[in-house]
């Protein structure tokens, strides 16, 4: 009993002496921090990181930061040493444009055992990296390259085909969320592989649907082995049958070297290479502005860095450019949207070759429905944290906020889209917005429309994802119109990354029907 009695009374008095010396820490700390000025997200941010992060494992962060900028303006506080700020000549220019180094946080894009440009924490190797794999991303590249158009517009015409086959087999109804990944997948991996050793199932949707099943379990698994690499040894995980490594991009890339293999051996790097080819070059002759190699292999590590370099971009542009055409089909496909169809259909009419890109440039419709689409539901909606390493300022007047170094610091585009003093009425889906404006307008909106982001890690495949989007939507509508039924279920969940869900299975089941005019 006494022995009880005594454990009891040692317990309770050794909580209170934490609770005690706890709150003087944190007062203490409190009065000496600096960002103590910047209105929190929840009271006990600037304590302690749990509630944040508690939150972002449940998968209402994003939903959560827009509501405290919401209530309290463009710098919020969601932790100790960390701060949310929405504002963009303010904040985004010196945190993104300045180059601050990347956190541990993107470690989670790693595989193949070494990090990939998107992962690179310092803006040295992410420059050097940058500069061996930009230029086949280039707009100009692109523009140039006439026989990869000529491939796009095959698979457009081969997507055309399997809508009308639907139209007049399926009962006119498409799951276009598996019709959009076939698309995206073909499209990226023709890209990026070469025609040779592209994964093509635009013409058979149940194929499609099993290849996409299987990318996606395969994607789960690289992100969970990625996610146990920090404290599990790879012999491990693999033993345990998870691997960063994604089977269908290690194919893809097989194919690619086998159809290299038996080009004439003179033959080198062409300037329409394909970005792995082009990177395979590179590699060997080693980074632009240092001396050149003799080597005529890669080695195991250039091998593994190319390898995660393509895997990265493979999904990055398969995922996003799914989800955006995806939610931008359903925007469509509402009643009170319908007339977009129609406006985007004449004027895809109204040239020969739609497909072209000078014409598909020249079409203010096409290009107004995807930057509302992706100004309301950007595929990459979260934060993308950096961290500083010297003594910056961000915020407008009246929230300015001077952190020292050591600061985690984001921002968001689900909020930066949503600025109803850039966007009036911003929940609603209205592409007229981008064509009836004043001239400074456009440069304004453009300015806050974060979808691809900013400064110097500005996504490397902006023009290569925005053609794909374009030619997509005028291969469906183009020729035929879409609309919701009774058993179309659709909504998105706003993650760090969009993830548009249903609950029948599909992802997005439409109506669709050959136009009539």
């Amino acid at each position: 009993m006494w022995a009880d009695q005594f454990n009891t009374s040692f317990w309770a008095r050794t909580t209170v002496a934490l609770g005690i010396l706890y709150a003087a820490l944190s007062h203490f700390y409190r009065r000496r921090s600096a960002l103590n000025a910047v209105p929190t997200i929840h009271w006990s941010a600037r304590y302690s990181p749990a509630w944040i992060r508690w939150q972002r494992l449940r998968d209402r962060g994003t939903l959560l930061v827009h509501q405290a900028h919401l209530r309290h303006g463009p710098v919020v506080r969601l932790a100790p040493r960390e701060l949310s700020v929405c504002d963009v000549d303010t904040s985004l220019k010196p945190i993104y444009d300045g180059r601050l180094p990347k956190t541990d946080w993107y470690q989670l894009a790693a595989s193949y055992g070494t990090a990939r440009m998107f992962s690179m924490k310092d803006e040295a190797s992410h420059r050097k990296r940058r500069r061996m794999v930009a230029k086949p991303y280039s707009k100009s590249y692109l523009t140039e390259n006439r026989e990869w158009q000529e491939r796009q517009a095959g698979l457009a015409c081969d997507m055309r085909a399997t809508v009308e086959k639907a139209c007049r087999e399926a009962g006119g109804e498409v799951d276009f969320g598996v019709l959009f990944f076939a698309w995206a997948l073909a499209s990226v991996s023709t890209d990026v592989f070469g025609a040779d050793a592209a994964e093509h199932h635009l013409d058979d949707l149940a194929e499609a649907r099993t290849v996409k099943v299987k990318y996606d379990g395969q994607l789960s698994a690289a992100l969970t082995a990625v996610a146990w690499s920090r404290c599990v040894p790879r012999w491990l995980l693999g033993w345990l049958g998870y691997s960063t490594n994604m089977t269908c991009i290690e194919e893809m890339r097989g194919r690619a070297d086998a159809a290299s293999a038996i080009q004439a051996p003179s033959k080198s790097a062409e300037p329409r290479s394909t970005p792995y080819e082009h990177m395979k070059s590179q590699m060997l002759r080693g980074p632009p502005g240092e001396p050149q190699s003799d080597a005529k292999q890669l080695s195991r590590n250039q091998q593994a860095a190319t390898a995660s370099e393509m895997q990265d971009h493979i999904v990055a542009s398969v995922d996003t450019s799914t989800i955006a055409l995806t939610t931008c089909a359903w925007l469509l496909s509402l009643e009170s949207n319908r007339q977009w169809q129609d406006k985007l259909r004449h004027e895809s009419q109204r040239f020969e070759d739609p497909f072209s890109a000078v014409n598909i440039d020249n079409s203010p419709i096409l290009e107004a429905i995807i930057e509302e689409t992706l100004r309301l539901y950007p595929p990459v909606a979260g934060r993308q944290p950096r961290v500083t390493d010297k003594t910056i300022s961000v915020g407008p007047p009246g929230h300015q906020v001077t952190m020292p170094a050591g600061v985690t610091v984001h921002a968001q585009a689900w909020s930066l889209h949503r600025n109803p003093t850039i966007f009036p009425e911003p929940e609603v889906w209205d592409p007229q917005r981008w064509l009836e404006c004043s001239p400074e307008q456009p440069k304004q909106m453009n300015a806050w429309l974060w979808a691809y982001g900013s400064g110097s890690r500005r996504c490397l495949g902006e023009h290569l994802a925005l053609s794909s989007l374009e030619v997509a939507l005028v291969a469906v509508y183009g020729g035929f119109e879409t609309w919701v039924t009774q058993k179309t279920r659709f909504e998105v969940k706003v993650w760090n990354v969009l993830q548009p869900v249903t609950r029948d299975g599909s992802v997005l089941r439409l109506h669709v029907g050959k136009a009539t005019a």
